[in-house]
């Protein structure tokens, strides 16, 4: 009866650590395609007169995303820019943009630049990321490891660009052969 108790106890933590490696290889990277989309829409005028360009962010991924961080992207300069927008006109919420989601947004036309696109820096909220954040919100910090295995690693955040807009303000041509996303 003695020698059953141990081999009981090396199962039962075989069956949780090959749970937990099935867990982890289904909310891999590999495991959600990236799936969020940055569109130009059109133009719109504030009040004043002043010109924005409107863009969809769309999540086609499985996955919710959160931390939507837009920036305008100015041809011949290697530095982003933050977006001048209106609190009349469209902007992002603070809510996680879901699965198969969308939100408009309305972002100010650079004055001084011939050819500019967004760019938008998101992080997808699958449950390694929900797990690391609750983590470091109680003052934790990251990378958690288990010997060689990380168990909650650092942030990471993705981006997707808009295409890119000419100095008519119009969307510019794209080569043959360039994905639509760049």
């Amino acid at each position: 009866m003695d020698m059953r108790k141990p081999q009981r106890t090396v199962l039962a933590l075989l069956v949780v650590a090959g749970a937990f490696f099935a867990w982890r290889l289904a909310t891999s990277e590999r495991a959600l395609p990236l799936g969020v989309d940055v569109d130009f829409l059109g133009y719109t005028n504030d009040a004043r007169g002043t010109r924005f360009g409107l863009f969809s962010i769309s999540n086609r991924g499985k996955a919710s995303i959160e931390r939507l961080s837009p920036a305008v992207k100015v041809d011949g300069n290697l530095s982003l820019r933050a977006p001048v927008f209106n609190p009349g006109l469209p902007w992002l919420s603070r809510a996680p943009l879901r699965s198969r989601g969308s939100q408009t947004l309305a972002v100010g036309v650079p004055q001084d630049a011939e050819a500019w696109s967004l760019v938008v820096r998101y992080q997808r909220m699958t449950i390694p990321e929900r797990l690391r954040d609750s983590w470091m919100s109680h003052g934790h910090s990251v990378p958690v490891r288990l010997g060689p295995l990380t168990l909650l690693g650092p942030p990471q955040y993705l981006t997707a660009v808009s295409r890119r807009l000419d100095e008519t303000n119009t969307p510019a041509e794209k080569p043959m052969g360039t994905p639509a996303n760049q």
